[in-house]
C-alpha cells in the first residue's frame, strides 16, 4: 500500500517579472521523516518556501499537503490546517516574555489544549522555563532560536518547516539546535529543513534535494550526499 506524502509540491514554477526563481521544482516529505533542501544562497530556496506558504504567488503547478490542494492558500489557514514555518533570524517578539510569546503560538487552540501544550513545550524546553518571565530580546541569540521553534510547535504542527536555523549561532548551539530537530522527528513531527549547513544537516536528515538556479539537480538518502566528496567541496566551504 502506498503512503501519500504529506506535502508535495508538484512542477513548481515561480516568476519575478521576467526572472524565473523556481523552475519546475517537484518534491514531496512523507510523514515522519527530516527532509532537508540544499542550496547556495539565489537557489531559490525562499522563493520555494514562499510559494509553499502561500507568501508569493505560484505561476504553475500544485502545491498538496495531506491530499488536499492548498496552493495560493493564505499562511493563516495553512497553519490552522497543520503547517507551520520558522523564520530564520530567530523571529521571536522581543519586547514580550518568553511566557508570551509561547503563548501567541497556541492563540488558535482552546484554553485547556493550549495550557496543555505550553507545558510539554517547557518539559522540552528547560532553559526556557529557566527564562519564563524573561523579555525575549535578553535571551542569547541560541536561546531565542529555542524559543522561535517553541513557538511554532505551540500551535501542534503536522509539519514543521524551518528556515536556516542555524544562521548565525555558535558552532555548539547549532549541534543543540540539530540534536533537538532530531528528537522531534523521533517524537513523531515531521519537518523539512532548509539550510545551508550541510554537513549537519544530512547528519539528521532521511532524505535530501539539492537545488540549484530553481532545479532540483539530485535527491535521496541523506547519507548518499554525505558520501559525495564533490559536493562537500561545493557546499561545505564559505558557501555552505
Amino acid at each position: 500500500m502506498t503512503v501519500s506524502p504529506m506535502l508535495q509540491l508538484d512542477q513548481i514554477i515561480v516568476r519575478y517579472g521576467a526572472i524565473m526563481a523556481v523552475q519546475g521544482v517537484s518534491c514531496e516529505v512523507r510523514e515522519g521523516e527530516i527532509i532537508v533542501l540544499l542550496g547556495a544562497n539565489g537557489a531559490g530556496k525562499s522563493s520555494l518556501l514562499r510559494a509553499i506558504l502561500g507568501l508569493t504567488p505560484v505561476d504553475s503547478g500544485r502545491v498538496w499537503f495531506q491530499g488536499q490542494d492548498v496552493t495560493g492558500w493564505r499562511t493563516e489557514a495553512l497553519v490552522r490546517e497543520g503547517l507551520t514555518l520558522t523564520p530564520g533570524g530567530r523571529n521571536v517578539f522581543q519586547s514580550l516574555t518568553v511566557k508570551e510569546n509561547l503563548r501567541l503560538g497556541g492563540a488558535t487552540m482552546a484554553r485547556e489544549q493550549a495550557v496543555e501544550t505550553l507545558e510539554r513545550m517547557l518539559e522540552q524546553f528547560p532553559i526556557l522555563r529557566e527564562r519564563y518571565d524573561q523579555l525575549a530580546g535578553t535571551l542569547s541569540g541560541g536561546e531565542q532560536q529555542m524559543l522561535a521553534i517553541a513557538r511554532s510547535l505551540m500551535s501542534s504542527p503536522k509539519l514543521l518547516i524551518l528556515d536556516e536555523p542555524s544562521l548565525g549561532l555558535a558552532p555548539v548551539i547549532i549541534e543543540e539546535v540539530f540534536s533537538l530537530l532530531s528528537d522531534l522527528r523521533d517524537q513523531g513531527t515531521t519537518i523539512m529543513l532548509v539550510e545551508q549547513n550541510v554537513a549537519q544537516s544530512l547528519a539528521i536528515a532521511d532524505r535530501a534535494y539539492l537545488l540549484e538556479l530553481g532545479r532540483i539537480q539530485r535527491e535521496g538518502p541523506a547519507a548518499s550526499f554525505l558520501e559525495d566528496l564533490n559536493l562537500h567541496e561545493i557546499y561545505l566551504g564559505g558557501e555552505g
